[in-house]
Formats: structure tokens, C-alpha cells, sequence
């Protein structure tokens, strides 16, 4: 299949990106550190109760915890979750989906994020509403085991 180029700065773009590409497995655990583990009081202050980091559906809710709910609903819809499915959820964050999908559907669900703070916090929100026998949280470096 032939890649024809129209404009040169996407070309530079798509050269510069594939040439000096700073993706790694090291650099995703770096991220996680310098990001998303400054703390998650600072997240509980300007997130929805579900510590959901994501955007909201707004068409009916009146307020940001509505609103997430409304999009984790909507999610659940479009994927027509049927009883014993195996779902993978890549980025689970603090485990506000993982939560709803495991408090509402019959579902296994594997879960996994590249935070320590998110991946406790999960972890402990999963057990603590006993929903431990349907998801499965675990850090980045156990996908990264299962594909080397």
C-alpha cells in the first residue's frame, strides 16, 4: 500500500516521530512516577468520586459524578457486555470503571496501569466492595511479561 503525502510537515512529523522515538517500557514507569503518582489528593480534588480521568458525557447530567456515569454507562452499551465475557481494560487509573463494569455486569474483568499510587488505590477499592473474584488489577510490567 502506497503512503502519498500531501503536505511536507506531516512527512517531517511521521519521520521525526519514527527516527527519535522515546517510547519505552522504562519511559512509561517514568511517566507514571512524574505523573500520575504526585499524589492522589491532588486527583480527588478536581476528579468525579470515582477518580474517573477521563472525558464525561454531559447530554443529560446535571454534575461531573452524573456525568461519568453516564459515559461508563454509555461504554458498557456499546459493548454489549454478555455474562463470562474476558475484558481487558488498559489504563484503568483508579478503578472507577473497573468498579461500575464489576458493581453492574457479569463480566472478568484484567485491569492495568503503569501508576504504583493508582495500582494500590485500585486494588484496594476492588477488595474493600468485594469485587476481587471478577477484576484483576496489576501494573504495566505484568502485560509487558506476558508479550516478551
Amino acid at each position: 500500500k502506497k503512503l502519498k503525502v500531501m503536505n511536507p510537515s506531516f512527512l517531517f512529523t511521521f519521520l521525526r516521530a519514527y527516527l527519535f522515538n522515546t517510547q519505552s517500557k522504562g519511559r512509561a514507569y517514568m511517566v507514571g512516577e512524574k505523573h500520575y503518582d504526585t499524589g492522589n489528593d491532588l486527583f480527588s480534588l478536581m476528579l468525579d468520586k470515582r477518580m474517573n480521568y477521563s472525558c464525561a458525557y454531559w447530554r443529560y447530567a446535571q454534575d461531573l459524578d452524573q456525568a461519568q456515569i453516564d459515559k461508563m454507562d454509555l461504554i458498557c452499551r456499546k459493548l454489549h457486555f454478555k455474562p463470562g465475557m474476558k475484558v481487558l481494560e488498559i489504563g484503568c487509573g483508579w478503578g472507577g470503571y473497573a468498579e461500575y463494569v464489576g458493581t453492574n455486569y457479569d463480566i472478568k474483568l484484567d485491569c492495568i496501569t503503569i501508576s504504583q499510587k493508582q495500582y494500590d488505590f485500585a486494588k484496594e477499592r476492588i477488595y474493600r466492595n468485594g469485587l476481587n473474584e471478577k477484576i484483576n488489577i496489576g501494573p504495566l510490567n505484568i502485560l509487558f511479561k506476558k508479550i516478551d
